[in-house]
């Protein structure tokens, strides 16, 4: 038997079918579509690599720079003050030295 919605009554007309062109045309931009998607998906992880191994190597070459740097030039390192420079305490009660330091006053 045949189904009374599908045929073509009055005031229905029959579906025409889309033409061939336009199937085509849509299958091949969902092809550009899904190219372009992997395209920017493999970008984004190769960036999200370079830039997580980029940061060690990085600070590895900076760490080294600045040991040299302490090596061929020894006034550039970072040494603490020395005994008799003058140093500033607010509250102590002893010094380094043993001597006695009285507490800020105006």
């Amino acid at each position: 038997m045949a189904d009374p919605e599908a045929a073509p009554g009055p005031g229905k007309e029959a579906a025409e079918p889309e033409p061939t062109w336009k199937v085509c045309c849509f299958a091949y931009l969902d092809c550009l579509a899904t190219i372009f998607r992997t395209i920017v998906a493999c970008a984004k992880g190769i960036f999200w690599t370079m830039k997580r191994c980029a940061y060690p190597i990085k600070e590895t070459l900076f760490a080294s720079a600045d040991s040299f740097q302490r090596w061929f030039r020894p006034y550039k390192g970072k040494l603490p003050a020395s005994r008799s420079a003058p140093t500033f305490g607010f509250g102590q009660v002893e010094s380094n030295d043993g001597s006695q330091v009285p507490n800020f006053q105006y």
